[in-house]
């Protein structure tokens, strides 16, 4: 798949531009899509038909909204080494990954020296080898489809999710579809034809979309207390995408990017995941997965029918002790948060049966309940 680095330009004239002391950074990005293209074509001669030839083995997928645990899900599944999954090295050097596997090596070992934090799981320490989401991916080697451009590009976030999470006509599926295979066969292709473990947060949303690609494909749904999804999603935005984006959000566009992504994943998942043969997705409720986390992964085994849980179950165990020893952050809510939070999410609050948080004056309770 061949990659175009003008993508970037048409992306900042039709989303309200880029902010001027983020030009630099624009440069940069301009500058890796370039690169992408000449690695890109050079995958294309040279490897193109082997991962177009690849045959996939029907994935696991983890569906959930970003910041609902879908990480800590991942990471502990991935204890079953016969999963093959995303990397962040293969999200740093989408096209090297296939190309040099000793670059690779040596860039991850210079990466790791670094001791750059990860922001994105409970501030540890960033590996490049740990997993990671195909969207990431996707626009790391300037592929169009991909909603992680919202990240970038967050004024346009809305725009990309209609475009390429719900997709607004035939077409716009095809393509995605035909971009995300492509990523699906080079992963399956680099992991030697092993069966993957995929966790991408705007996949909640295109259940329709993965069975069409994928019929036979096993799902797991993991939801988590929407309050505090909802800080945490905004931990997210104000210290990792704040490094990332190219334009300059109020706290109120940033609020309500999160508010509406939200409700439009959840909404999607809720409408088509009856789509899913009934033995082929599992729900999983996050603080059951923190509290009872051997008997939540054997669930997922047995409903899913995944052989070889029985066999793998004490390296699962040593797997939940290293995993619990991260620490979440207290959560510290105000009247107007929990209003906000209440406002556009109550719907999934109350089927969830999830309480306020506690201090909360509830005289002054309205929720609107949005469809799902």
């Amino acid at each position: 798949m061949i990659i175009d680095p003008s993508r970037l330009f048409r992306l900042a004239a039709t989303s309200g531009g880029i902010y001027p002391t983020r030009i630099p950074a624009f440069i940069i990005y301009f500058l890796k899509v370039t690169n992408s293209f000449i690695f890109s074509l050079i995958e294309k001669i040279f490897f193109g038909r082997r991962i177009s030839n690849q045959k996939v083995q029907s994935p696991v997928i983890i569906l959930g909204h970003y910041r609902s645990g879908t990480t800590f899900l991942h990471r502990l599944l991935l204890t079953d080494k016969r999963f093959g999954f995303m990397t962040y090295m293969n999200v740093i050097s989408p096209f090297c990954s296939v190309l040099s596997g000793r670059a690779n090596k040596f860039l991850s070992r210079y990466i790791q020296r670094l001791n750059i934090s990860n922001w994105a799981f409970n501030n540890t320490v960033f590996k490049p080898e740990d997993p990671s989401e195909e969207d990431m991916m996707m626009a790391s080697a300037g592929m169009r489809y991909s909603f992680d451009w919202g990240f970038i590009f967050p004024l346009k976030a809305k725009s990309l999710m209609t475009e390429y999470v719900l997709f607004r006509d035939n077409q716009s599926r095809k393509k995605w579809q035909d971009a995300y295979l492509y990523t699906v066969k080079k992963l399956s292709y680099k992991n030697k034809g092993k069966r993957l473990l995929l966790k991408n947060p705007p996949n909640t949303g295109r259940i329709k979309a993965l069975l069409e690609l994928f019929p036979d494909a096993r799902f797991i749904f993991i939801y988590r207390n929407p309050y505090h999804v909802f800080l945490s999603t905004q931990y997210l935005w104000q210290h990792m995408v704040k490094k990332l984006t190219l334009q300059k959000l109020s706290d109120q566009q940033q609020e309500e990017i999160i508010l509406n992504c939200y409700l439009i994943l959840m909404n999607n998942y809720q409408e088509e995941k009856n789509l899913i043969p009934e033995d082929n997705l599992v729900e999983i409720r996050y603080e059951d997965l923190k509290k009872e986390t051997y008997l939540c992964l054997e669930k997922i085994y047995n409903k899913l029918d995944i052989e070889g849980f029985d066999s793998i179950g004490d390296d699962f165990r040593l797997a939940v002790s290293r995993e619990n020893r991260y620490v979440i952050s207290p959560y510290h809510f105000t009247e107007e948060i929990v209003s906000k939070i209440e406002n556009h999410w109550g719907a999934f609050i109350e089927k969830w049966n999830y309480e306020a948080p506690a201090g909360i004056d509830r005289s002054k309770k309205g929720r609107k309940y949005g469809k799902f």
